[in-house]
């Protein structure tokens, strides 16, 4: 099995051709990929589940980011 760890600074160190190169390498990447990182341009279209950390435990989310963060506002709301 693939892994592969990337986080906030490489994204932010990337800009242009070179951030979208980086963004199709990793969608076709064969494996898991773990990417921690605020900078949700880069994550959008590149994950397919969000891990949320809080209250002392760990959620799984079956979605992309935006997604995830429109259900987070949704909560917030009601």
């Amino acid at each position: 099995m693939s892994k592969l760890n990337i986080d906030e600074v490489m994204a932010l160190q990337m800009s242009g051709e070179k951030r979208l190169s980086a963004q199709h390498a990793l969608r076709d990447f064969d494996g898991t990929l773990i990417a921690v990182s605020h900078d949700r341009d880069f994550l959008d279209g590149l994950v397919t589940k969000v891990y949320e950390f809080g209250d002392g435990r760990v959620r799984e989310h079956l979605c992309g980011i935006n997604e995830f963060l429109e259900k987070k506002k949704a909560e917030q709301l009601s």
